[in-house]
């Protein structure tokens, strides 16, 4: 019933008229990207960086407490951490000179005409767009630095308005005082102070009715020195169409990173998520749905690139999403979504390429539940009429693990320094015996009771997930939002507690890890539960056909409403020095080398029948069975063409990042 329901609902997406998105003669709605129509005007001809240079006097420096050296205040400051001192035309070198705790440090007297230069972000090109990163946020964008205004020319039907996210941030200790001001045909039209946190503000300014057709925009940042950037700037109808029925729907990608499939009854859970419990009675549930790896970055890169991970090629700790693959974001944005994401960073961020095909994407290392769900419905509330695409990720559950409201770790740390002789830190892992022998009946119990508090620490954060995400689930309910806008809420993986030895995530692709809750809400679909398999790369087509766009021809997926129930997937895992490939079929498991020669060999670590078996504690490995060398060999050739990259390889550069060692990874392959 669920199924032919959704048929027929998806049926009326299609036939939906786009009088939203295509400008005619009789005045339908339209609108541009001002990071289109952006001609910029940079302070250096280097693209992609910038310098801003000012003379330290000779009067500013005293002498140091190290002898020989010289010491002053630091005029200014840069973003990215990086200077140049130059003397009289020429370079300073590096050995010679320092910046840190607010002041700079040179070997040797300075005597006149010393120059400090700061490096700064600079704005870069991208699909026809310019983009910047500013603070937490990237996206397309107006860049501005103070006294270096920037402008544009439109072409501005009657009733227009103008609409961006203002993100802000000081160059100058101490006091400051930056204003940003909108200028049409020289007329100041909106004028407001910078904002002095990096929260970053929505802002709509409705042009007077006599201003249309040909005008002159100038975004002008005067008083102390600061950047800026309008992010997501946008000129569209003054007047929003707020009815949802006449446009496509409204899209929303809620993904809880490292969340149990077993979390939810659905699922086999015990009660401890009682609002999504309540969304999973309400939404269709995929009974069977699985991760395509272990970890969050080929994972994610599947659920938005609609690839595997040998394909997308975001299989290790410094690789990255090719610019090159088609991602959903991209998709929707081409067919007129207007796009936002915001996610606790980490993996999820914009160096790793997910930023592409969202105007507005937000990724925040100081990472808190209730303020990214404040600023995506902020992100909602700036509605322009066009239709929404929203992706939403959190490390709530993820370690370390926080408790209560405030999502405090002390009890987390506690733990660890009660128990650091059974951990490896930072890597997170039990630790081996000395002897490398077997543990004795107290060693056991000791770790035992450790790993049961370790899943209470766990527990605790996925309750405390469960309500905060329940209040924002509400709100939309109450606005109307499902009505005609849908909601896929999932996971990319879940989190191992011993069940095979291993703890926390990245190992062996065992159920506790791979399998994941996949539920599908909104527009009227009725409740019910699918059995059929699905995949994080069925996200990508699944959305598309909600939408009524035509998906990438590269995806591999299949739209979740036309699945069959005889279907083979796979995980894929790289490590160090091998690959390997879970293949599911029915319910049956293969965990094995991803050699496709090995396969057609008929080789295999692990066969399960997850039907009798579901906890994967009976390896058919050694039992008379005809059927896991037979999957095996039948399978070969699919993992040979998946394993066939699409793109070449992306890399960035990790070396001591913090943010990726504050959530357990330390650079090396899991």
């Amino acid at each position: 019933m669920a199924t032919r329901r959704t048929a027929i609902l998806l049926v009326a997406v299609l036939a939906t008229p786009l009088v939203w998105w295509m400008a005619s003669d009789r005045g339908a709605p339209r609108w541009q990207s001002l990071a289109e129509a952006w001609n910029p005007r940079f302070t250096t001809e280097e693209q992609g960086e910038g310098w801003w240079g000012g003379k330290i006097s000779a009067s500013a420096w005293t002498h140091a407490e190290e002898e020989g050296e010289w010491v002053a205040e630091l005029p200014f400051r840069s973003p990215e951490g990086v200077y140049r001192l130059t003397q009289d035309d020429a370079d300073i070198a590096p050995e010679r000179f320092r910046v840190t705790d607010g002041k700079v440090y040179l070997d040797g007297n300075p005597g006149e005409g010393v120059w400090l230069r700061a490096r700064f972000p600079t704005p870069w090109k991208e699909d026809g767009r310019w983009r910047k990163s500013l603070a937490f946020y990237t996206g397309d964008a107006i860049s501005l630095m103070t006294g270096v205004p920037q402008k544009l020319q439109l072409d501005c039907p009657p009733a227009s308005a103008l609409r961006w996210h203002l993100v802000g941030e000081s160059l100058q200790p101490g006091p400051h005082q930056a204003t940003l001001s909108l200028s049409v045909d020289g007329e100041i039209v909106w004028q407001e102070p910078l904002p002095r946190s990096n929260e970053g503000t929505w802002h709509e300014v409705v042009l007077p009715a006599e201003m249309n057709g040909p005008l002159e925009l100038e975004f002008s940042l005067e008083g102390s020195l600061a950047l800026a950037a309008l992010l997501a700037p946008t000129l569209g109808p003054a007047q929003v169409e707020r009815d949802r029925a006449n446009r496509r729907p409204d899209l929303v990608l809620f993904l809880a990173d490292t969340f149990r499939a077993d979390n939810l009854e659905a699922y086999g859970g015990t009660g401890n998520t009682p609002n999504l419990d309540r969304l999973a009675s309400e939404s269709l549930v995929f009974e069977k749905a699985w991760s395509t790896a272990s970890w969050t970055l080929p994972s994610q890169a599947s659920m938005f690139t609609g690839l595997y991970p040998p394909q997308h090629g975001a299989t290790q700790h410094g690789r990255v999403i090719p610019s090159d693959l088609v991602t959903l974001a991209e998709r929707l944005q081409h067919h007129g979504y207007r796009t936002g994401a915001i996610t606790d960073a980490g993996f999820v961020s914009g160096r790793f390429g997910f930023a592409q095909g969202f105007e507005w994407f937000a990724d925040r290392t100081e990472r808190n539940l209730r303020r990214t769900l404040d600023e995506a419905s902020r992100f909602l509330a700036a509605d322009d009429g066009r239709p929404v695409f929203l992706f939403v990720q959190t490390y709530r559950a993820h370690h370390p693990y926080r408790v209560g409201p405030e999502e405090s770790t002390e009890d987390w740390d506690r733990f660890f320094q009660e128990n650091r002789d059974r951990f490896d830190l930072p890597v997170l892992r039990m630790r081996a015996d000395d002897d490398g022998g077997t543990p004795g009946p107290e060693e056991r119990a000791e770790r035992a009771e450790a790993v049961a508090q370790l899943k209470a620490l766990y527990d605790e954060g996925v309750a405390s997930l469960d309500a905060e995400f329940g209040t924002w689930f509400d709100e939309l309910e109450e606005q109307g939002f499902f009505d005609t806008g849908y909601l896929i809420w999932t996971s990319d993986h879940g989190e191992a507690f011993e069940e095979h030895g291993d703890l926390w995530h990245g190992g062996l692709m065992w159920q506790e890890l791979i399998r994941i809750p996949l539920l599908v809400h909104g527009g009227g679909l009725e409740a019910g539960s699918i059995p059929h398999p699905a995949s994080l790369i069925d996200v990508p087509r699944s959305f598309c056909a909600l939408a009524g766009v035509p998906p990438d021809p590269s995806w591999q997926g299949r739209a979740l409403f036309e699945l069959a129930p005889e279907r083979r997937l796979f995980g894929f895992g790289h490590g160090q020095a091998r690959s390997r490939v879970a293949i599911l079929d029915g319910d049956r498991k293969i965990l094995a080398l991803s050699s496709p020669e090995s396969l057609l060999e008929g080789h295999f670590d692990c066969a399960f029948d997850l039907e009798t078996d579901p906890g994967e504690q009976q390896n058919l490995k050694q039992a008379q069975v005809d059927w896991p060398a037979e999957l095996c060999r039948d399978a070969a050739p699919d993992v040979e063409r998946l394993s066939v990259p699409l793109s070449d390889p992306t890399t960035t550069k990790l070396e001591n990042d913090a943010d990726l060692k504050a959530l357990g990874y330390t650079g090396e392959e899991d």
